[in-house]
């Protein structure tokens, strides 16, 4: 009966969120990363801050040396006790600027390690669960009803999951530089005063000129693609019909035809280094 039918039916199946299943597969050590971005971000001020502490330290005590000389007797011993004090502070935090000297490169070069360590980490296990997607869906597409040509799909299966690969271990520069700008202009703004616009200004203008070097890298970045998809193609046709080759002694136009796909490819990998 079509009630049974309908009650037999299986239910559709929930859509597959790609970025949420690598969430759940990556989670502990992308947010460990983050935190160590963080750090990084910190620590590596610190030797800035603390450059600028040790030099005002320097400076107030030759004025205040100064000041000594040429002062009398006339101060009182309350004064006198105060200053003793204020100086002790200043020594302290004096000392504590020269610590951070060494500590500032020192932590943030540990925070920096730690950091690439877990972003690769992200990286690799995200790369071994698209490549195994992938695999097991080209195991499952019929490559005559598509329209892609197999060097297209072996290169998803090589170079786009290296990107891939790269892109997620470098993921948290896309929030990172946006706190180094207000962090730079903050210290600018405390260090130099209102001076520090003239920096933001040139922060700012310089945006659209690394945009307009970025779309041109992006457009050679495409054309070597192609000619990654198109070497691909061949040596692929070749190693298919690798038995047809040898029986007909084809070998050296084919050998000819691949030399010609890589040549291409490496004259624009030339043109992509050196624009």
């Amino acid at each position: 009966p079509p009630a049974a039918a309908a009650a037999k039916k299986p239910a559709p199946e929930e859509p597959r969120r790609l970025w949420y299943k690598l969430w759940l597969l990556t989670w502990p050590w992308f947010i460990s990363s983050g935190l160590f971005a963080f750090l990084n971000l910190i620590f590596s001020f610190v030797s800035i801050a603390s450059m600028y502490i040790v030099l005002q330290h320097v400076g107030d005590g030759g004025s205040d040396s100064g000041s000594d000389d040429n002062g009398g007797d006339g101060s009182d011993d309350k004064e006198k006790d105060d200053d003793d004090d204020d100086d002790d502070d200043g020594g302290m935090v004096a000392k504590a600027a020269v610590l951070g000297l060494f500590l500032g490169p020192l932590l943030a070069a540990v925070t920096t390690v730690l950091q690439q360590h877990l972003c690769r980490r992200v990286a690799i296990r995200s790369r071994a669960a698209l490549v195994q997607l992938l695999y097991r869906k080209a195991l499952r597409i019929d490559l005559a009803a598509q329209d892609a040509k197999i060097g297209e799909i072996v290169n998803l299966m090589s170079s786009d999951i290296d990107n891939i690969l790269n892109a997620v271990a470098y993921i948290h520069w896309i929030w990172i530089p946006f706190l180094q700008l207000v962090a730079s202009a903050a210290l600018l703004n405390i260090f130099i005063g209102a001076a520090f616009w003239g920096a933001v200004v040139f922060m700012v203008a310089v945006v659209p000129i690394y945009g307009v070097l970025f779309r041109f890298l992006s457009s050679y970045q495409k054309e070597l693609q192609k000619c990654k998809d198109a070497r691909l193609e061949v040596i692929t046709e070749v190693l298919a019909g690798v038995r047809i080759i040898k029986l007909c002694a084809l070998e050296k136009g084919f050998l000819d035809k691949i030399q010609r796909a890589r040549l291409a490819e490496l004259a624009q990998l030339r043109k992509f280094l050196f624009t």
